[in-house]
């Protein structure tokens, strides 16, 4: 996985966030964090990557890829209106940072 981010999961809280990011390395994930690749291109049956990070520019081969960018809600139909619960234009609830 190559995460263009220089953390893993950063939303998520940091304790669960380093723990993921350990389970799925003894998985045998290969992650590389602060990647982010600058070419791609189709060979037959491969698809070969170029890519860089703070160690430098690197090449890597695969069989296919996943490209996931950006986020968004998918909150529409979901949440019954007669529990009113607070959105924004994008469909983002609204929360309490509060405890």
């Amino acid at each position: 996985m190559l995460e263009a981010l220089d953390d893993f999961l950063p939303m998520a809280d940091q304790q669960v966030s380093r723990e993921v990011l350990k389970q799925f390395k003894s998985q045998g994930l290969d992650i590389r964090l602060s990647s982010k690749v600058t070419a791609c291109r189709k060979i037959k049956t491969a698809v070969t990557l170029a890519y860089k990070n703070t160690l430098g520019q690197h090449k890597l081969q695969v069989d296919r890829i996943l490209v996931a960018v950006g986020r968004r809600p998918n909150t529409q139909d979901l949440i019954d209106e007669a529990i009113e619960l607070k959105q924004d234009e994008r469909g983002f609830i609204n929360i309490d940072r509060k405890k």
